[in-house]
């Protein structure tokens, strides 16, 4: 794999950066698969990459969301 998965975030740093989601949201998601982590022995990190890429999908399902109320609006 020749792709950069930049810097690894703690459990902790990455739920910050998703907006300070829970511990139990969190751990869902890597459980369900929502969410690629990384083992490194007993301690568990989440790429910048990763992060980066649930924010880019939650941020396209949120305008998603809002053109489809414009549209809505406007007939």
């Amino acid at each position: 794999m020749n792709q950069s998965l930049g810097n690894l975030n703690t459990i902790a740093d990455a739920r910050q950066r998703l907006g300070g989601i829970g511990n139990t949201t969190i751990y869902d998601w890597i459980k369900t698969g929502r969410v690629r982590a990384i083992k490194l022995g007993a301690r568990t990190f989440i790429a910048d990459a990763e992060i980066d890429r649930i924010l880019h999908e939650a941020n396209q399902a949120a305008a998603e969301k809002a053109a489809a109320r414009r549209e809505r609006g406007a007939a």
